[in-house]
């Protein structure tokens, strides 16, 4: 009976000494800024969605405490029904839009309410982001329909990034199987719902694992964890195939020169000139066309902001001369100048941004992009700043007035 009662009093100590050990490690990385939370969950309809509560230090470019609210926005709550008096504008896009790497306040959407409010006097503005990272347009005329409608909103504002959203809408070109797409049969848009019956999405959104990436998301300790077994697989993954040693398991080819970026591939600043590439266009202006349709019909605004990446505004014109050469475009900003010329042509409001950002750049010979002085990646706080104030402006004189 003793030899059970010591056994039992070791397994108790044991458990005790984990305990505060787990404890420790818990706050230790809570002190530290260490986190690595679960940002988004699978969805039925667009694939997958930020996860409502998500919360965590975000590192990758620069350093900011972001917070997802009740409703799985990247925004503070807002009440569904709309309260008399302020502009609400939903605001559509990808991580531009979705802004993990600066504050809320900083973010371009919240910063062009400044010039928004001065259309009319007292004029107050609720811009809503609606923004997820690697969204495209189909994923967001998805979310136009099954989301934004509910908050009633004044005004849809759509921010479309050059660098990636015509991939984004091509299953060829993304070879995303766990999103949605349309395909487009004469002038029809056909929604391809091909993810519900991936096996992965199946298994990634089944009950006992949204349960325990809930549980994940409460714990800085479990998500350490997490991110050793990433690390360590992602090692494993890179020794069995032979490539370089990267921290990112799911880590794309290495960009080719110095200013391509990953995930930008350079046929964006080229008219098309294969299939693939000519089909993702022809789906993304028939998306663009949707969505205009779809808000003139309740009677609401819809207008376009349209950017391209880091390098097409760089402060330095030998810089971008010589990047142009090498990809051997005539510029920077097809793209841009596609979907706003395709745009315009439908009547609808669209801002190219390039042009007046490469002049900040130039003026000041300082980068928009980027966090770490290397000019590359999202916005940083001067950028989301001067593109608040664009948008701002466009939207004052160009799409409110009228």
């Amino acid at each position: 009976m003793r030899r059970f009662a010591s056994l039992a009093a070791k397994i108790t100590l044991l458990i005790a000494v984990c305990a505060v050990m787990i404890i420790f490690i818990e706050v230790a990385l809570r002190i530290a800024r260490i986190a690595n939370p679960s940002w988004y969950r699978m969805d039925n309809t667009v694939g997958y969605a930020l996860r409502p509560y998500a919360q965590g230090w975000h590192r990758d470019e620069g350093m900011n405490f972001v917070r997802i609210s009740s409703q799985g926005l990247r925004d503070d709550e807002h009440s569904l029904q709309k309260p008399t008096g302020p502009l609400r504008i939903a605001v559509l896009g990808d991580s531009f839009t979705e802004a993990f790497q600066v504050p809320l306040p900083e973010a371009f959407w919240s910063v062009m309410r400044q010039e928004i409010s001065a259309c009319e006097a007292n004029l107050s503005v609720e811009p809503i982001n609606f923004g997820v990272g690697g969204y495209g347009t189909t994923q967001e005329l998805l979310t136009l329909r099954s989301r934004i409608w509910a908050y009633d909103p004044d005004l849809v504002l759509l921010a479309f990034f050059a660098g990636n959203d015509v991939r984004n809408n091509s299953r060829a070109l993304e070879e995303d199987p766990l999103r949605p797409y349309f395909t487009l049969s004469g002038t029809t848009l056909a929604e391809d719902r091909g993810f519900l019956y991936d096996t992965k999405f199946i298994r990634q959104s089944s009950m006992l694992r949204t349960a325990w990436a809930s549980i994940i998301n409460r714990s800085r300790f479990l998500q350490g964890i997490g991110l050793l077994w990433d690390t360590a697989e992602g090692f494993a993954k890179a020794r069995w195939e032979g490539k370089p040693l990267t921290f990112d398991r799911d880590a794309p080819p290495a960009p080719t020169s110095q200013w391509s970026e990953t995930g930008i591939p350079d046929w964006i600043f080229l008219p098309p000139n294969e299939a693939p590439v000519r089909d993702a266009w022809a789906v993304t202006e028939a998306l663009i066309l949707e969505m205009n349709q779809e808000v003139s019909a309740h009677g609401k605004r819809f207008a376009l902001i349209v950017f391209s990446p880091a390098i097409a505004v760089h402060p330095d014109p030998s810089v971008r001369a010589q990047f142009t050469s090498s990809i051997k475009a005539t510029s920077l900003t097809y793209t841009e100048d596609r979907v706003v010329r395709f745009a315009k042509s439908h009547g609808i409001p669209a801002l190219s941004l390039t042009p007046p950002l490469r002049m900040a750049a130039g003026a000041d010979q300082t980068f928009l992009h980027g966090f770490d002085g290397s000019g590359k990646g999202h916005w940083n706080t001067l950028g989301h700043r001067i593109v608040g104030d664009l948008t701002g402006k466009f939207l004052c004189e160009e799409v409110l007035v009228h």
